[in-house]
């Protein structure tokens, strides 16, 4: 066999290709693999530490790979296949020597450091000139070689990396912009000086101008004059000379007289020797330029132009053109503002324009930043939720921070670009049939828990709509949730009420608290963007001022409104009014799963935090132990499951098999069983639950290896109330269990009040036979059920405050209900 992999060690399993490339994606390719003609040989022959890590990279969302032998030969996982681009899936089963031979100048001291030392290595943010996507492209990447050694040797390497291009170049892109528009007229002197300041500027990012020059249209002339540049020198078709005919650049004069910015190509070939430096990345020479003409304060015509290169090492796509766009948006206005002072209502005009593109350009930023926060968060959780991870409490306590601050960012980013997306009137509304109570409910119920931990009473009044109307769930969602993170921040005591209404042609939500209120001085700003009330009162300081605007931005894009009224030291009720739209087709209304989507989750995690800062001293007040009974014969799998469960607060039961499932005592509020069980299977056991009176409301959660819709279609055909495959994300399965938790306990409560309502039903019918036959009269006159006539004698008796039975006596006589 081969010298690169070893041997598997005395007593260890051989392991087939099957069963550790199991899966799609790059363990497709690598079951593929005819590895005994590579220097790793036959897979069964392979070590188990080689073995072991493989197992481990494989399945993690975390960009991995595995360098192995003496050739380095690379294996990497899904996550690793979709940052290397072209590479893939060339680079599998490739000496890394090879699939990174660019680079391997940069990277091979360290692995020589790694093979040779037995050290790990560690690199943040660095620059790779990496050909991944058909060019030599600027990256940057954070991550470690870590040696996995056989038998106190060094034989390989684990690699864990980040890809952080996006977000380093867009930080210094918007840096950048935002130094030109700090640019004034105060600091520059005039219009030259702000050319030439802003020359300076853009010098400091050279890895994204690698040059640039400015120059001035001359009043009643059709020359140009140079002002300042950097990175190009004279004789190119951009820099005919410090001072020239337009005529002499026609790349310049297009842009003049169209008025628009241009891309110009072909300046490495076209231009002399010398006349454009190389980039400070490598040694590319630039071959392309925007071309930026501007308008300086209310003249008509173009009076500047600026000229800014274009990195070799990028490709020139929307955000990029997206920045230069901006970088020209912002020199104009500083410009402008030092051509004169007499422009002000055309340099306000400009800032508008400029507002707009900062919009978009936030927009870019916030999908960015989208990326990096599922890099923060997912391996934070990992950690936070793995059973075999034993952290010193201080270090669980910070992890758990950073994870609610992600939490928190992720709720901040999002909000942003909502509200960007509606500021800019790109938020397109995407109404669809929905249950308005029944997703206000669910809404609700996300905060009930929060709410009465802080010792609140929590009121949801929706039983009285029952329209499918259309609305667009995501806009009302936010609506609602940022309404009751408004109503918990501002509520030390009393009460918190959410209401939904039909009025007229209108739809009104209303979320009324006995918080702290708001001065009468500033009611007509709260939905104004970034505005807070001036109060200490709240559970919390923090806040972006903007959760109040976009409900009211939201409310205007269904074409409602928002309002608020408010007494200090009584409280607040916030109202949207929107119109109803009965849907068409009522029965394409979808179930209301809010609490399942991690990005409104968001809303009552930072709630939850504002609690934690404020009643940290305080008992939780938790609303009863909530009893799990699970199934599973694995002794392994059963431990894991425990702690998880555990830590989020079930008391749990675990028995290995059907008979032990059966005689578990107390009744539990949920089982969660593997479907292969020993003896009798887990659907054996749902149904001998589903037969059994005293048990066939519990829910009952399946796990299997199984996949695929007709292995759960079995379970759920059988009664399971969901299916969940292995392998599966812990928080998932901990969401769906809270999720059927209250579904359960709603079932029940309903369930009660309807046996409470037959039993007083059958009370009444036994104890006296006149109102049986009052009964009897309204059914048949105004075709209601048993139960229905007998709630309005009782509504009739309380309202009119008559005994029933003298109701009943009316009733009999006249054929209908008293109304005095």
């Amino acid at each position: 066999m081969s010298s690169g992999a070893g041997s598997g060690g005395k007593g260890a399993r051989a392991v087939r290709v099957e069963e550790l490339f199991e899966g799609s994606g790059t363990r497709e390719v690598l079951r593929a693999v005819d590895w005994s003609r590579t220097s790793l040989g036959p897979v069964s022959d392979w070590p188990e530490e080689l073995v072991q890590a493989i197992g481990l990279m494989l399945p993690s969302r975390m960009p991995m790979a595995i360098w192995w032998g003496p050739d380095l030969v690379q294996i990497y996982n899904d996550a690793f296949a979709r940052v290397v681009g072209d590479k893939h899936p060339g680079g599998l089963v490739q000496p890394a020597a090879e699939c990174w031979a660019e680079v391997w100048d940069d990277l091979s001291p360290l692995v020589d450091s790694v093979i040779d030392g037995g050290e790990s290595t560690f690199a943040e943010n660095m620059l790779l000139l990496l050909d991944r996507h058909g060019y030599l492209e600027e990256t940057y990447w954070t991550f470690s070689y870590s040696p996995i050694s056989q038998d106190g040797r060094t034989q390989g390497m684990l690699i864990v990396a980040t890809d952080s291009t996006r977000q380093l170049v867009g930080d210094r892109r918007l840096e950048t912009v935002r130094q030109i528009g700090a640019v004034s007229a105060a600091t520059s002197g005039d219009v030259e000086g702000t050319c030439r300041a802003a020359i300076d500027v853009l010098a400091g990012n050279r890895q994204a101008v690698p040059f640039a020059a400015t120059y001035l249209l001359e009043p009643e002339s059709d020359r140009v004059r140079m002002i300042a540049s950097y990175g190009i020198g004279e004789g190119t078709e951009l820099t005919p000379g410090q001072t020239f005919p337009l005529a002499a650049s026609p790349a310049i004069a297009t842009a003049v007289s169209s008025g628009a910015r241009s891309l110009v190509t072909g300046l490495r070939d076209s231009s002399p020797p010398g006349a454009l430096a190389t980039s400070p990345l490598g040694e590319a020479i630039p071959d392309a330029a925007v071309v930026i003409p501007i308008n300086i304060g209310g003249r008509s015509h173009v009076a500047a132009v600026a000229v800014l290169g274009v990195n070799p090492y990028r490709a020139v796509d929307d955000i990029y053109l997206t920045f230069f766009q901006l970088a020209g948006r912002q020199l104009r206005v500083a410009l402008t503002d030092a051509a004169t002072v007499d422009l002000e209502r055309r340099r306000a005009i400009e800032l508008e324009e400029i507002d707009e593109d900062k919009t978009r350009f936030y927009q870019n930023v916030s999908h960015e930043f989208r990326t990096p926060l599922t890099l923060i968060l997912g391996p934070v959780r990992a950690a936070l939720e793995d059973p075999a991870l034993v952290l010193p409490e201080r270090h669980r306590q910070g992890l758990e921070s950073v994870a609610r601050a992600g939490m928190r960012l992720r709720k901040l980013v999002e909000s942003l670009l909502e509200f960007a997306r509606v500021e800019a009137s790109e938020a397109k509304l995407e109404p669809e049939p929905t249950d308005l109570a029944e997703l206000t409910a669910d809404l609700a119920s996300m905060f009930r828990s929060v709410i009465e931990h802080a010792g609140l009473s929590f009121e949801v009044d929706v039983r009285s709509f029952h329209d499918v109307v259309e609305v667009d769930r995501e806009m009302w969602a936010k609506i609602v949730l940022n309404l009751l993170s408004n109503a918990v921040k501002f509520t030390q005591r009393g009460c918190i009420r959410v209401q939904l209404r039909a009025e007229g042609d209108t739809i009104r939500l209303s979320v009324q608290d006995t918080g702290i209120g708001i001065p009468a001085g500033q009611l007509n700003k709260v939905f104004d963007r970034f505005t807070q009330v001036s109060s200490r009162s709240g559970r919390s300081a923090e806040g972006s001022g903007i959760g109040l605007a976009l409900v009211a931005s939201l409310a205007t894009a269904h074409g409602g409104t928002a309002g608020v009224e408010s007494v200090v030291g009584v409280g607040s009720t916030f109202s949207v009014v929107i119109p109803l739209v009965r849907s068409a087709d009522p029965g394409l209304a979808r179930a209301a799963r809010a609490g399942t989507d991690p990005a409104l989750e968001a809303y009552s995690v930072e709630a939850s935090g504002w609690l934690r800062a404020s009643t940290s001293a305080e008992a939780v007040d938790a609303a009863g132990e909530r009893h799990l009974l699970l199934v599973e014969d694995n002794a392994d799998m059963r431990s894991y499951l425990e702690a998880v469960l555990a830590a989020d607060g079930w008391t749990v039961q675990s028995v290995g098999d059907v008979d032990a499932a059966l005689a578990a005592d107390p009744v539990p509020d949920i089982v969660v069983s593997d479907v292969m069980l020993p003896g009798r299977s887990g659907l054996d056991l749902l149904r001998m639950l589903r037969a059994d009176t005293r048990l066939r409301r519990i829910p009952v959660i399946l796990l299997s290896a199984r996949s695929g819709p007709d292995a759960a279609t079995e379970g759920l055909e059988l009664g399971a109330d969901d299916y969940v495959v292995k392998p599966f994300d812990p928080g998932e399965l901990l969401a769906r269990l809270r999720v059927h938790h209250e579904l359960a306990k709603l079932r029940d409560y309903e369930v009660s009040r309807a046996e409470g309502k037959a039993a007083n039903l059958g009370r009444a019918l036994a104890s006296n036979r006149r109102i049986g036959i009052a009964i009897g009269v309204l059914i048949t006159r105004e075709l209601v059920t048993a139960e229905e006539a007998f709630d309005r004698l009782r509504e009739t008796s309380q309202r009119l405050n008559r005994k029933l039975y003298d109701v009943a006596d009316e009733v009999v006589l006249t054929g209908m209900l008293p109304t005095e």
